[in-house]
């Protein structure tokens, strides 16, 4: 190793080692502890209707869910025109998708909108430089978008390991939920950045409303249920630990 080498490698380190701490430092401030907790809340809550819970009583949670967001958060978004085809659409294919042989369809594509939201959240906090839409969200950055859609990305494969489907097509379906749960994030900042609002509402501390928490999910939930047979092919490894 010449000295040259060596002086590059030690300003490296320096320099990943002051990006670590920078992100620890902005993570220290960004409402953590709100989040974590909460967001352990609902996942525990989720684990225990996803592991006790009926498909009848899962739609009713659903249902109730659709009548409080339609009722107490789309307003703000003064987009009445759109109800219909957003969130009521999304909403009633959530409830439908539930109620099909395919349930589990539903808790695949679930956990990559989770995992692109943890991933999103966590790298943007911890690395963001370099903002992604400034006039849509001024605080999404590139790194954020990459660290969830890696996370959402490496969730599916896991999730899709088992198939029999090749491969490749297992990456470009995986690929493309993944992508759309990043435009159902984007779409609902572009809808909130249009009605002048932070959050859709204030039901979760330190997240904002219902909608804030299903956004990735709401643009994807559509095609799972259009596509569910197909999906079902590649994501049946999970159907006997779900149905």
């Amino acid at each position: 190793m010449t000295w040259y080498t060596f002086l590059m490698h030690t300003r490296l380190m320096k320099l990943i080692k002051a990006s670590i701490l920078r992100g620890f430092n902005k993570l220290a401030h960004a409402q953590v502890t709100t989040r974590v907790v909460t967001g352990g809340v609902l996942a525990f809550c989720l684990g225990l209707v996803v592991l006790g819970a009926s498909a009848r009583y899962l739609s009713v949670i659903f249902a109730s869910m659709t009548l409080y967001v339609l009722v107490r958060e789309w307003p703000r978004f003064k987009a009445p025109m759109l109800t219909i085809v957003y969130p009521l659409m999304p909403l009633i294919a959530l409830i439908l998708l539930n109620e099909s042989s395919y349930r589990y369809v539903l808790f695949v594509v679930w956990a990559m909108s989770a995992a692109y939201d943890i991933g999103a959240y966590l790298c943007g906090v911890l690395f963001g430089r370099t903002l992604l839409w400034p006039s849509v969200s001024p605080k999404k950055t590139w790194e954020g978008f990459f660290g969830g859609l890696c996370c959402a990305l490496a969730i599916g494969l896991f999730l899709a390991r088992c198939s029999n489907i090749a491969l490749i097509v297992r990456i470009v379906v995986v690929l493309f939920f993944a992508g759309g749960a990043v435009v159902g994030d984007l779409f609902e900042s572009w809808l909130k950045r249009r009605a002048h609002i932070k959050d859709a509402g204030d039901i979760l501390p330190g997240h904002g409303g219902v909608m804030d928490r299903i956004d990735s999910l709401l643009l994807i939930v559509p095609f799972a249920y259009v596509c569910a047979p197909f999906l079902g092919k590649i994501f049946v490894a999970n159907a006997q630990v779900i149905c």
